[in-house]
Formats: C-alpha cells, structure tokens, sequence
C-alpha cells in the first residue's frame, strides 16, 4: 500500500504529483536500491532555509535520519532538454543534525514499489556537510534528462515517483509523480542528482 500527500512534480513525460512517504509495503523495494534513505516523511514546500555549512559536523549534532526530514519538490528550471528541480529536504524533528553528499534517487512504479532504470549519477562534487537546526532547509538538485526518452533502448514504462534515500542512510523516502521513464539501458543516464546544499534551492 502507497500513502502520500499530493502536490505538482514532474517526471519525462511530464508532471502529476509530488508527496512523500513510502511505508510497509514499500520497504522491500527500497532494499534493492543504494543506500541512501528512510522510512516515513510529509510532503514540504516553499520552506525558508537558514542551513549552514561547514567542513565538519557541529558538535552534538548527528547525522539526520528520516525519522528527522520531511521532503519535497523546490521550483524546476530548464536547460538544453534537462529539467532541474531540487528535493528539499526540512528538519521537522527537535535536535540539529547533519548532512553531506549525494541522496540516492530512482524511478519506482507498481503498487509493490519496484525500481524502473538506474539510480541517478552524480553531477557535482560533494560538498561540505549541512547543519540543521529545526526548522532548517537543505536542498539537492535532481536533473531529468527528456532526451533519452527517444533513446531506442528506453523501454519507456509508468512509473509513479522517486525513491529518495538521504545521504547515508539504508531507508528510503518516496516522492509521489507519476509519469513515464526509462526502464532500459540507455545512452546517457535519465537521472541526475548533485550534493546537498543548504537552502531550498540549487546555487
């Protein structure tokens, strides 16, 4: 069983909903993706972030875990057939944490949450570790690559949104947005995704 809470998303054959939260029946799938993930969240939009960076943890902070995040899509923007929209990540919980590097993100579709293609490559390199304070926003950007859906290997397939693993972690997260992608190997990965930032959107 899929629960979520719905807003706009997107995917390559354009947008639906975005929500979060993949329970139960969803934790067998996440398995078989990278690590990089967790278990219960509420969807998140138009937060104000007051992240801040910083090459190593601040002290008594612990890395975040999805216990302590909700997630969400920030604003898309588009360059040369790529779509770009950061996935923001909030500090709903009581005590600071941490994060550093790249979420894992895949395409999954069917009731049982299976991955369709890749996970995404990584665009950038990794940054220094985000601290947040309750309340606080960091934000990774996600690029959608449109072209390869005339890639002849596509195998285009329904998906119904992303798997989303935070940095790290073994659980994952799910953004709700149905739409088409490519369930085969093809000439350029359709999924991209850059380190995490402070902020709701990609610098």
């Amino acid at each position: 069983m899929w629960h979520s809470t719905v807003r706009k998303g997107f995917l390559i054959a354009g947008g639906v909903t975005a929500a979060v939260v993949l329970a139960g029946c969803g934790q067998q799938a996440a398995e078989s993706a990278s690590p990089d993930g967790s278990r219960t969240s509420t969807a998140t939009s138009d937060v104000q972030a007051q992240a801040e960076t910083s090459s190593a943890p601040a002290a008594n902070s612990a890395e975040c875990k999805v216990a302590d995040l909700t997630i969400g899509f920030g604003q898309s923007e588009g360059a040369a057939g790529t779509i770009y929209r950061p996935i923001i990540f909030t500090n709903k919980g009581t005590r600071t944490c941490t994060m550093q590097g790249f979420p894992g993100v895949s395409y999954v579709a069917g009731d049982d949450g299976h991955q369709v293609g890749p996970g995404a490559d990584h665009s950038s390199d990794k940054l220094p570790a985000v601290t947040l304070k309750p309340g606080d926003s960091a934000n990774s950007s996600l690029g959608v690559r449109n072209a390869v859906a005339d890639d002849p290997n596509c195998q285009k397939t329904a998906v119904r949104g992303l798997r989303v693993y935070p940095p790290d972690e073994y659980d994952s997260m799910f953004l709700a947005s149905e739409g088409t992608a490519c369930a085969g190997t093809t000439s350029e990965n359709q999924l991209t995704i850059s380190s995490i930032e402070p902020g709701t959107s990609h610098h």
